[in-house]
């Protein structure tokens, strides 16, 4: 079994976890749309919210909602 499918059995997409541009769509999507936590998580190819907002903790130190709170605008959804 490779790296990869191990890793994703664990809910992550290798790929959305290590480049920086997707580091920083993430943070983009979260602070400057109304996409809802799980359109984000799916749409940068996580398995699940849940997986996620572990990786978005892991890498920022904070989770999605309280990055949203300290960095989105004002119409962004809140979950």
């Amino acid at each position: 079994m490779s790296f990869q499918a191990i890793f994703q059995r664990g809910g992550h997409a290798l790929s959305a976890v290590h480049h920086p541009r997707q580091s920083q769509c993430r943070k983009n999507m979260l602070a400057y749309s109304d996409f809802s936590y799980l359109e984000i998580s799916l749409s940068l190819g996580f398995s699940s919210q849940s997986a996620f907002t572990s990786t978005f903790r892991r890498l920022t130190g904070m989770t999605p909602g309280k990055y949203r709170e300290a960095f989105g605008n004002s119409t962004a959804e809140q979950i």
